[in-house]
């Protein structure tokens, strides 16, 4: 790699790509190496292994359609066929949510050849949660970025970037990775066929003074429902955690109650902040239930839940619940999820990556 005059290409051409994690953009690239004859090999955490896509194929299934022998380890340290050891002139880590932590030594192994897909418009919405942050936030920027790995969290000058926004179809999350993916899928032929032919990219740093992170999310603790919101963001925070994730959630008389899919309608007028959760109307297909502010209007297939709702029912959160969520901060290995609060600076870096 060459960084003179803040730029970055292959002074060796490209031999070798080592991909960490995977999913549809990791397949992409091994098809690209497979047309230019490179060497590829792919490491992805054993939680990894049953994700969705947005295709609807797992993670696992994925590699095994693709024809490569990924593997699924807990730590990349030690394998004597692993990223540390394919490290030579001309090979290049691409990390596509990646579940190890990419240290110093691995980055000065590959001469600072480790670059991170991260479809944000950096610096803002470092660190993890997917999409489910910018849906609760109704941010629609995107932008398909590959910026060089350091020790910090998304933190890299930025290689590649190009902006766009996300389609009002766009709800779910399962939507938004979709197109979030096929943004990326342009960008990223674009970055391997500059880093085939030596292109030189034009480094970009980011501008510390917009960052902000968000770490990562535990849909089943923390995607609860709190009826004291306005109802757009209600309808946000239901559909942030939709597919595939396990549904925002509340409770109706005493039992836990999923929720996938909602639009909210505002009224000006017949409500109040007491009316908030109660079950108004049930039509042949939807729910209508009030906020504090107008109307949720809820599909009868995207409630899951050992119960069923009925007019005069009210749907409610305990505030109990409600803090133990916002308390919670998740940490994520390679082979799952493992519970902290209040992590300290060094854990969060160790776990977000």
């Amino acid at each position: 790699m060459t960084n003179r005059g803040r730029k970055f290409r292959l002074a060796d051409g490209l031999k070798r790509i080592v991909v960490l994690g995977g999913g549809l953009l990791g397949a992409a690239t091994s098809r690209f190496a497979r047309r230019h004859g490179i060497e590829f090999y792919v490491f992805a955490g054993p939680r990894q292994a049953s994700q969705i896509l947005s295709d609807g194929r797992s993670v696992e299934r994925l590699w095994r359609d693709e024809s490569v022998n990924v593997r699924f380890v807990d730590d990349i340290r030690g394998l004597p066929d692993g990223p540390y050891g394919l490290a030579i002139p001309g090979a290049v880590i691409l990390s596509f949510g990646s579940p190890f932590i990419i240290r110093k030594d691995l980055i000065d192994l590959y001469g600072g050849r480790v670059l991170n897909c991260h479809n944000a418009p950096l610096p803002e919405w470092r660190g993890g949660g997917g999409y489910s942050w910018r849906i609760m936030a109704g941010d629609r920027r995107g932008n398909t970025c590959f910026h060089l790995v350091t020790p910090g969290i998304d933190e890299g000058d930025i290689v590649y970037e190009k902006s766009y926004r996300f389609p009002k179809s766009c709800r779910k999350p399962i939507e938004w990775q979709a197109h979030a993916n096929a943004e990326a899928a342009k960008g990223l032929a674009f970055l391997l066929s500059g880093l085939r032919s030596g292109k030189a990219f034009r480094l970009r740093r980011q501008d510390e003074r917009r960052s902000t992170y968000f770490p990562r999310l535990d849909s089943a603790r923390q995607a609860i429902i709190d009826w004291s919101n306005d109802g757009a963001s209600i309808e946000n925070t239901i559909m942030a955690f939709s597919t595939p994730y396990s549904g925002a959630y509340s409770w109706s008389a005493g039992r836990r109650v999923a929720i996938f899919d909602a639009k909210f309608v505002r009224r000006s007028n017949g409500t109040h902040p007491f009316f908030a959760g109660l079950v108004l109307r049930a039509d042949k297909d939807k729910f209508s239930i009030a906020c504090r502010d107008g109307v949720l209007l809820v599909p009868k297939d995207a409630v899951v839940g050992d119960t069923t709702l009925r007019v005069g029912q009210r749907l409610w959160s305990p505030s109990a619940a409600i803090d133990a969520a916002r308390e919670l901060r998740p940490i994520y290995t390679p082979s799952g999820l493992r519970d902290a609060v209040n992590a300290d600076q060094k854990t969060r870096s160790e776990s977000d990556k």
